[in-house]
């Protein structure tokens, strides 16, 4: 999460970046350290977003680490898309997603 707040305090004074591009990227930082609080709507949010590659870089093995933590918390939507999502991984690829779901503990601020 530091790098998170790190990247949030460089992107609120990055020259060059007109004002509605610093807000889009305060939103995704904001979304991101919702997550990792354990906010179950953001890490929906977040897990679509990275299976998705077209804000963020695809990673689907993160993807299935967010949509998982958010079914874990009852979110339906986010249990529906973690079928389709690992019918486009390795075996490897979810048995690491699922350890880190394993692992994962929700941060402070």
């Amino acid at each position: 999460m530091d790098d998170l707040l790190h990247q949030r305090r460089q992107v609120a004074f990055e020259p060059g970046l007109d004002l509605g591009n610093q807000r889009i990227a305060n939103d995704r930082l904001e979304r991101a350290l919702a997550a990792e609080r354990g906010d179950a709507i953001a890490q929906l949010n977040l897990g679509e977003l990275l299976g998705e590659g077209t804000v963020v870089p695809r990673n689907r093995i993160q993807a299935f680490q967010w949509l998982g933590l958010a079914a874990r918390q009852g979110n339906a939507w986010a249990r529906n898309r973690l079928r389709p999502l690992a019918a486009l991984m390795s075996a490897d690829a979810i048995k690491e997603a699922k350890a880190r779901i394993a692992a994962w503990r929700p941060k402070s601020n």
